[in-house]
């Protein structure tokens, strides 16, 4: 009820604007009911949102429906974990509707917050530029394009904390509003820097962090180099919000990780094998992932890596990410992610279009097929990367939205590994 009333969405006889207000209402009801503190959160920095009452409201979307439809249903069974994956499609949900209610210039597609403006009613206490890389230039069409959106939201904070590094960081700082902060691996004139740097395999990294005001010795067992950026700007963004050294010392120290984002899979001790579920579902990020991997991985170790490209999004990256898999994997297995309405094949072709040698390539559309294949034919010692996924637990295809945990379908190939006799096929994948 909160959110209706921020929201100001107004009240006419037309049914597209009752059906957008009783859809808000469901979006909102189990998020409060079984306690999101985002929704509060959301409600305090959510500015009134005008509407004129003239302009038709947008058609809700087959996606949107199927959202609902498992907002509703994790409501009702109260599964493991279901209060966060709520909180999840809480907001995924209410940012689409709440860019259904804009005025509309063209077509509006969902995906990019920046390129659709669903952030524009939002101010930030603070914002971070960690870096930008090829990505949603479905909808922005040009880096130069897709830079000049994210400048955008950082005249919307009150601080930014930019990472000088990055080429786009002089973009990010003309733009900036409030007070600016910078950090850099390399740089002495920035505010904060990463000095005397350890990566430490799988125990994560450990170094100075140096500033004017002080030198603070941190470790986060978070392993990969992008570690060191990553951590360091939460640091100097918490220092800068006033959080005291100490508590920012022993908050990184303590990091478990974050779900879906190299997150190691716990298989049991009788598991020879290890594996790794990410969100790498860039060419930049696939990258970081398989270096990471590679400096996790001990002498002989096997990197494989499973992987797919979304459908109705930038065709661009496919080869991109295929070149980058075959360079840096030992293994590749090329298969579906979220194929939305294009034929998967299509989608796996345009991938094996950037490598040198796709015949060596294992192809099998049907991720979970994929990944049993993978969990079955792994070697003793192997590191099995799942990149694309993440934290999602779905999968979209032409017949919709439909649930899809990769932890699960390894956990059970796992069992199926595990019963198997032990002359069972080890070949290469």
């Amino acid at each position: 009820q909160g959110i209706l009333i921020n929201s100001r969405i107004p009240h006419t006889t037309a049914p597209c604007r009752g059906q957008a207000v009783r859809l808000l209402t469901l979006i909102v009801h189990p998020a409060f009911l079984y306690g999101s503190p985002e929704s509060a959160i959301a409600l305090r920095l959510i500015r009134p949102f005008q509407c004129d009452a003239s302009l038709p409201c947008v058609p809700l979307t087959e996606e949107l429906v199927s959202l609902f439809r498992e907002i509703d249903q994790l409501a009702s069974e109260r599964s493991f974990g279901y209060e966060l994956k709520i909180k999840g499609l809480f907001c995924e949900g209410f940012f689409q509707l709440i860019s259904r209610c804009q005025p509309l210039t063209g077509s509006l597609r969902d995906g990019s917050s920046l390129a659709l403006g669903k952030l524009e009613p939002i101010a930030f206490e603070a914002g971070v530029f960690t870096n930008l890389t090829p990505d949603h230039l479905d909808f922005h069409g040009t880096m130069e394009a897709y830079a000049g959106a994210k400048a955008g939201l950082f005249r919307k904070c009150r601080l930014s904390v930019v990472n000088l590094d990055d080429g786009f960081a002089d973009r990010m700082l003309a733009a900036s509003a409030g007070r600016t902060v910078t950090c850099s691996q390399s740089r002495a004139d920035a505010d904060y820097r990463a000095e005397a740097v350890r990566l430490i395999g799988q125990s994560g990294v450990e170094y100075a962090l140096c500033s004017a005001r002080a030198r603070l010795h941190l470790r986060c067992p978070v392993p990969g180099r992008f570690t060191v950026m990553n951590s360091m700007q939460a640091a100097a963004c918490a220092l800068e919000l006033g959080v005291g050294a100490p508590a920012v010392k022993a908050a990184l120290g303590a990091l478990s990780g974050v779900r879906g984002r190299m997150e190691r899979l716990k298989l049991g001790v009788e598991a020879d094998f290890e594996v790794i579920i990410d969100y790498a579902h860039t060419p930049d990020a696939l990258e970081k992932l398989l270096r990471t991997a590679r400096d996790c991985c001990g002498a002989g170790q096997r990197v494989t890596v499973l992987f797919g490209c979304g459908g109705d999004r930038d065709p661009g990256k496919r080869p991109m990410m295929g070149r980058v898999a075959e360079r840096y994997a030992d293994a590749v297995i090329v298969t579906s992610d979220n194929s939305r309405g294009e034929d998967p094949q299509a989608i796996i072709s345009g991938i094996l279009s950037g490598m040198a040698s796709p015949g060596a390539v294992t192809v099998i559309p049907d991720r979970r097929e994929a990944i049993r294949y993978a969990v079955l034919h792994a070697r003793p010692g192997d590191l099995l990367l799942l990149a694309g996924k993440g934290h999602e637990e779905y999968e979209i295809n032409r017949s919709g939205r439909a649930r899809f945990s990769e932890r699960e379908i390894v956990m059970r190939a796992l069992e199926e590994r595990g019963r198997a006799s032990t002359g069972r096929d080890n070949t290469d994948p």
